[in-house]
């Protein structure tokens, strides 16, 4: 009778917690952005409702891009290989420039699944110089 009244306090906490988990929308249970993915030219990328706008931007070789932070949550946001960070506090910019041709994946730390990239020039480079 103790393990089976054990077993249940065990259990309960359990199934409790895995179907607060399933019902909640996917940005309170850490998920990042659940739109198509868009693409764009210019110099901004915008972060709003768990999204980079767009999330794929295209550059010329050598520009400058501005990350505007349009959304109510803070976006710690990174490079992988960590060689680039940004705290992304509500209502803060940041600007960068990339080296030369390549691709430049950013993500939010915070939120797995929202990530971006700039595309500089053809993109055939390798990305670095941020």
């Amino acid at each position: 009778m103790r393990r089976r009244r054990l077993r249940a306090l065990v259990l309960l906490p359990t199934v409790l917690a895995a179907a607060v988990l399933a019902a909640a929308p996917p940005a309170a249970a850490g998920g990042g952005c659940h739109r198509p993915a868009t693409e764009g030219r210019g110099t901004t990328l915008a972060l709003a409702e768990l999204c980079f706008s767009p999330n794929v931007l295209r550059v010329a070789p050598g520009s400058e891009v501005t990350i505007v932070n349009r959304d109510t949550l803070t976006h710690p946001l990174g490079r992988p290989g960590g060689e680039w960070a940004w705290e992304g506090n509500v209502g803060d910019r940041v600007t960068v420039r990339l080296g030369g041709d390549g691709v430049y994946p950013f993500f939010c730390y915070a939120h797995p699944g929202m990530v971006a990239v700039v595309v500089a020039g053809d993109g055939r480079g390798v990305g670095t110089g941020v």
